[in-house]
């Protein structure tokens, strides 16, 4: 029989599932003789496992890994996504550099080999963050189209999206010549100081922890036609005193007032409503204005239109006209419709 495995008594036996070496022998019995037979060892060797350290995070592009040193057979490293470099493949604690920048991380795997077993891999993940990552976005309501005359209210909204503190942080925001009448400045937090020779608006903000944001609130009025810029830049530093900047530019395509034209005028000389006067026609560059009858004959004609026309001599009533004024950036718009005077 076979020692210590109970009713195995054939000649051959087949082992079950090992985990460990284990040595196997045979006790042969004739009557009170005992023989035993040499000893037959079987020596279990267990599948590599493999183990490629924590996930690491750092202020830095280059890591140290800390794979476990086989115990049979070799490791290697390799990238499964991202871009880094390996200095030495084979060596559990080899040096890597993330080759994609800030704000990037890359996935490794550390495979052990034995040559008997199945390979053992396991992955990490590295990732490359500044200690801190301001960055400055801004948006504007209405989202437009805009008008000389229009008030439209800035959010400018400061983040900071690194693993570390931000200190000393201070935005600067500059406006446009045709950005007038700065009002309602609000902010999370800090001062904000207008300086309205400069058009611009200085806002300290101070610290700012990892994972922060805060808002600067302010409404403005479009005096100007063209295109008006407001521009924010934040400037700070970590606790390290590494410099962090960050900027971005909002523009607005603010065109002239929108043309609104009367359909009657009363030329009696009461002071109202004598002229054919077109709100909004002063924002624009030039205008050209014609007047018809009801069978398409021209009756008035002014190549530079100034709101000034009363009428002239026609009769009271239903007359039809054609608008054409010119826009800042060059380009004409039409109108045209029915007018009636009453005398």
């Amino acid at each position: 029989e076979w020692v210590d495995i109970r009713g195995e008594i054939g000649a051959t036996y087949q082992a079950r599932r090992l985990d460990r070496t284990t040595p196997f022998r045979r006790k042969a019995r004739t009557g009170s003789c005992i023989a035993w037979s040499n000893e037959v060892k079987i020596t279990v060797i267990m599948p590599p496992i493999s183990k490629a350290g924590p996930d690491q995070t750092r202020n830095s592009d280059e890591f140290i890994m800390s794979g476990n040193i086989p115990e049979r057979g070799q490791g290697q490293w390799s990238v499964v996504t991202g871009l880094a470099q390996i200095s030495e493949p084979s060596n559990p604690y080899t040096r890597v550099k993330l080759l994609s920048g800030a704000g990037t991380s890359a996935k490794l795997e550390w495979v052990i080999n034995d040559g008997l077993n199945a390979p053992s891999g396991n992955a990490v993940t590295i990732r490359y963050e500044r200690e801190t990552s301001v960055s400055v976005s801004q948006s504007v309501q209405p989202a437009g189209p805009y008008h000389i005359g229009q008030t439209v209210s800035f959010e400018v909204l400061v983040n900071n999206g690194g693993h570390g503190k931000a200190i000393d942080l201070g935005l600067k925001y500059g406006l446009s010549a045709g950005m007038e009448e700065v009002a309602e400045i609000t902010s999370d937090k800090g001062e904000v100081v207008y300086d309205a020779s400069g058009k611009r608006l200085e806002w300290r903000i101070g610290e700012l922890p990892k994972g922060g944001q805060v808002k600067l609130a302010f409404r403005v009025t479009l005096k100007a036609a063209g295109a008006q810029i407001g521009t924010a830049e934040v400037r700070g530093a970590t606790t390290d005193s590494v410099q962090e900047i960050s900027g971005t530019e909002l523009k607005l395509n603010v065109g002239p007032v929108p043309l609104l034209v009367p359909n009657v005028i009363t030329p009696n000389g009461d002071g109202h409503n004598d002229r054919f006067v077109i709100r909004g026609l002063s924002t624009y560059t030039a205008a050209e204005l014609r007047i018809f009858n009801r069978w398409q004959q021209l009756m008035y004609e002014s190549k530079s239109y100034q709101n000034d026309w009363d009428g002239g001599s026609l009769n009271a009533g239903t007359y039809y006209y054609h608008l054409r004024a010119k826009r800042p950036d060059g380009t004409w718009v039409e109108q045209r419709g029915w007018l009636y005077i009453k005398r």
